[in-house]
């Protein structure tokens, strides 16, 4: 499990400079999620594992980072198409 782990977070450095059209809202979406869930578990086992705990947080904010990256993209483009009919007209 640590090994596969470190790779989710390294993972995670390489798609923040990763183009957006490129990005997958459900892969971002399941970092997100895995990643806030496994924090709150690291804090609820005894003993409690802060560097699981940090390393998840981590996970998670890439992914919500992520998400935000495709919303606002996404957003762009609605508007674009919408001045470009704007034009047609």
């Amino acid at each position: 499990m640590h090994y596969s782990f470190q790779g989710l977070v390294i993972a995670g450095f390489g798609d923040i400079n990763r183009p957006v059209e490129k990005l997958s809202v459900r892969q971002c979406g399941s970092l997100a999620l895995t990643g806030t869930l496994w924090a709150r578990w690291s804090l609820i086992i005894i003993p409690k594992n802060y560097s699981l705990f940090f390393a998840n947080c981590f996970v998670a904010v890439t992914g919500f980072y992520q998400l935000s990256r495709i919303y606002l993209y996404e957003r762009r483009l609605e508007e674009e198409k919408k001045l470009k009919e704007k034009e047609k007209k």
